[in-house]
């Protein structure tokens, strides 16, 4: 992180993969400093949902997705191959951005 001068990204890609190993606190950590961040600076939503999936917060997920969505971003074209084999797959809301990116 120390590379990339503490970057949203880096924040985000760590707070994901401390959600993936279990380490709760830490990652639930990262992404309340992402989320005050946005407040004052661009974060990209999709590294806030990303890390967010990884806490089961679907709902917070798909509000950060949805604003991913809302500002075009790039990352709405990997939005179907992402989650695999997760609940989120199966949330209504979920379902419903994929067929609004045209990606169902």
């Amino acid at each position: 992180m120390a590379l990339t001068d503490s970057s949203s990204p880096a924040i985000g890609l760590i707070a994901e993969l401390d959600g993936r190993a279990g380490q709760r606190d830490e990652a639930r950590r990262l992404v309340a400093q992402l989320v005050a961040r946005s407040r004052r600076e661009y974060v990209p939503p999709a590294v806030i949902a990303l890390a967010l999936e990884t806490l089961d917060d679907e709902e917070r997920t798909l509000d950060w997705l949805e604003k991913a969505f809302e500002e075009k971003s790039n990352a709405m074209a990997y939005l179907a191959g992402e989650y695999p084999n997760r609940p989120i797959r199966r949330n209504p809301r979920y379902l419903r951005l994929l067929t609004r990116a045209g990606l169902n």
